[in-house]
């Protein structure tokens, strides 16, 4: 008694109705099992038969719930992943920490709860980049406008018997096809400014998405002016399916918005030479500029010269390039030079991690917390040589 059969004819094991421990295929002779059984459990082993079919029904039973609960191929996992997302963003938590910590612990509770074999199931996705992933959609599915838009018709109805001050709006074509377009240029402004966030991002991305932006804005004004909407998606599928167009008036608005919006993004972000486009293109320059020394110009050369190191620019990061060519003494001035348009920041994303980590931390239950290594080790991309500060640790101990 105590035991049940588990795996498979090729390889069959025993499991324990008691403590659902999982025994190999050599352990499945009668002694082995008899010794686990008394050595783990020896205030049953008295017990009769019913007791252990009674664990066995406990046992069945709990793999039954595993299996409904916990499908690695089945939607419940992608909605468990969400539903921690949401939890991890509402916390404001770092979104590793559905790996690191909140899968650890699910596992613990599951293991502590159920059964050892249950734990080992890996099938909810909470990887960092997963996470993010998943907020990114759950932001999504919360855009104002856009939401509004594609529930015009749910709240007309709904709101048929509730009059409110803004109520027939919802039925006025020409108020819809403003909030579609609204809708339309809110969600490619979003876009534009996740691309600009990022550790990675520097001055010449930065640079590219404005220098695209304004460009596309122009060609929107065209567009709308001509009556071309396509370039509005939203706007352009609803007139469609409304067999409605636009009236000059209109069009002459949307256009007016658009201009006013190109001349700020003109005026906020001003164009910047490309005096430093050799940082990213070192083929780039022909002649040798004013402000380049002899030798920083030949050095130049051979690097666009060099095969290896060109083969090297394309797989690589520009920051990641230049900083190696750093710790060569040949091109130490050259790539000086670059590193220093690199380093700015291109953004805010940076200083607004910095106030978020530094506001997490020094809260009112750790005001004399010094958060400045705290701050250093999360915000730094650089991994500590720990093996050095262990080495420095010991060789401070044994000089006292």
């Amino acid at each position: 008694f105590g035991f049940t059969s588990n795996g498979n004819e090729d390889a069959p094991g025993a499991q324990c109705v008691v403590c659902n421990k999982i025994l190999s295929n050599s352990c499945l002779v009668p002694a082995k099992l008899r010794r686990h059984f008394e050595t783990n459990h020896p205030e049953y082993k008295d017990k009769d038969i019913r007791f252990f079919k009674q664990k066995l029904e406990l046992l069945e039973k709990s793999k039954l719930f595993m299996s409904k609960i916990a499908k690695s191929d089945n939607e419940n996992a992608t909605e468990a992943s969400y539903k921690v997302s949401y939890r991890i963003s509402l916390a404001e938590e770092a979104h590793a920490i559905g790996e690191s910590l909140i899968k650890p612990c699910a596992k613990d509770i599951v293991m502590c709860m159920l059964d050892q074999e249950s734990s080992k199931k890996e099938a909810v996705p909470l990887l960092n980049n997963t996470v993010t992933r998943r907020i990114h959609d759950l932001a999504a599915d919360r855009k104002v406008l856009v939401r509004l838009f594609e529930l015009h018709h749910e709240l007309s109805a709904n709101l048929m018997d509730h009059k409110f001050q803004l109520s027939d709006r919802l039925t006025d074509f020409l108020w819809l096809s403003r909030v579609a377009y609204l809708a339309d240029i809110f969600t490619k402004l979003n876009e534009v400014n996740l691309s600009l966030q990022g550790k990675n991002v520097n001055i010449f991305n930065a640079k590219d998405k404005i220098l695209s932006l304004s460009r596309k804005l122009q060609f929107w004004i065209s567009s709308v002016g001509r009556n071309y909407l396509d370039c509005l998606p939203t706007l352009n599928d609803f007139l469609e399916e409304n067999r409605y167009k636009l009236d000059e008036d209109s069009r002459s608005d949307m256009a007016d918005h658009l201009r006013n919006v190109y001349m700020n993004i003109i005026k906020y972000f001003p164009n910047i030479n490309d005096n430093n486009n050799w940082i990213r293109n070192p083929l780039s320059l022909t002649e040798k500029p004013v402000s380049f020394s002899t030798q920083d110009y030949e050095n130049l050369i051979e690097i666009a010269s060099d095969g290896q190191l060109i083969q090297k620019f394309k797989e690589v990061s520009l920051i990641t390039f230049w900083s190696d060519l750093c710790q060569s003494q040949e091109y130490s001035s050259l790539s000086r030079r670059a590193i220093r348009q690199l380093l700015p920041f291109a953004g805010t994303y940076l200083c607004e991690t910095g106030f978020s980590n530094y506001a997490a931390m020094k809260t009112k239950y750790r005001n004399r917390l010094n958060a400045v290594p705290d701050m250093r080790i999360q915000l730094s991309s650089i991994k500590p040589n720990i093996k050095r500060v262990c080495q420095e640790k010991k060789k401070n101990h044994s000089s006292h």
